[in-house]
């Protein structure tokens, strides 16, 4: 029998958070009634298409592994589970608590940062402008251009 491989290990995991998530999006994501507003991107289609692309991937990643000829047992890459690797996971939970409460717009600045800092990015002019012009281009192409209604927060009136 087949040992299964960290790489399959992975995108089972992936493809299984995958389903999930689009399994909870109608009930996550407000859908507006048709005469209330036109818009060209319903809020559940970014999520769905995101999270379908991710479904896809870890498949591929899972199959590959599996139907690939195995060279033996093959270390994790990097090492053993480190603490620093779970750093990106914790603030991506905190980023979904900060859109929920703030809005997408107020709560990407901060990701942003996190995300850089965990990344190695010291200087701070660079990270600044970063920091900056990553939600106002979330903004102007999403927002803006493509119609996205962009989480506004609890807090600020939203309704998701």
């Amino acid at each position: 029998m087949k040992r299964f491989h960290w790489e399959t290990w992975v995108g089972l995991a992936v493809l299984a958070f995958s389903l999930t998530g689009l399994a909870l999006i109608p009930s996550q994501v407000l859908i507006r009634k048709v005469g209330e507003r036109t818009i060209p991107f319903p809020p559940g289609a970014f999520p769905a298409l995101a999270l379908s692309l991710l479904a896809l991937m870890a498949a591929l990643m899972a199959a590959r592994s599996w139907f690939s000829p195995s060279s033996g047992r093959e270390p994790l890459p990097g090492g053993p589970l480190r603490i620093r690797a779970l750093a990106p996971a914790a603030t991506f939970v905190l980023y979904i608590l900060l859109v929920e409460w703030f809005g997408m717009l107020p709560a990407t600045p901060v990701a942003v940062a996190l995300f850089a800092f965990q990344l190695g990015m010291r200087e701070w002019r660079p990270l600044a402008l970063i920091v900056l012009l990553t939600p106002l281009f979330i903004w102007a192409f999403f927002g803006h251009f493509l119609g996205v209604v962009l989480p506004e927060g609890r807090l600020f009136g939203g309704v998701f």
